[in-house]
């Protein structure tokens, strides 16, 4: 019988405090549900891809002050990061807020595929 009272099962958790000392902006599935990115914050700049085991496959840091969350695009290729830029000492320019950097998820040779 179909329910209207989905429900939540868990099926794995992995800790990500090793590589983000800070909580997460962001923990998103990629469409295609090989991976998660995690984006950290309150000055953890990381922008992590996990198997979904929970082992650590890549790690970059976004050169801008602070990232705030991410998106995943439809083909699970790309990966854009909200991310505000920090005034530099001295200088009187006004921060640069809502800049994108966006990564590209390579695959590293492996196996036969």
């Amino acid at each position: 019988a179909y329910s209207l009272s989905p429900k939540l099962q868990l099926r794995r958790e992995f800790d990500a405090a090793a590589v983000h000392p800070a909580p997460l902006s962001a923990a998103i599935l990629a469409p295609n549900s090989q991976y998660i990115v995690t984006v950290g914050s309150e000055g953890d700049r990381s922008v992590c891809l996990w198997s979904l085991s929970g082992s650590l496959v890549a790690r970059e840091t976004a050169k801008q002050a602070a990232v705030l969350g991410a998106s995943i695009s439809a083909d699970s290729k790309l990966v854009a990061v909200a991310a505000t830029a920090q005034l530099a000492p001295g200088r009187a320019v006004a921060v640069r807020h809502g800049q994108v950097p966006v990564f590209e998820v390579v695959a590293r040779g492996g196996g036969g595929g």
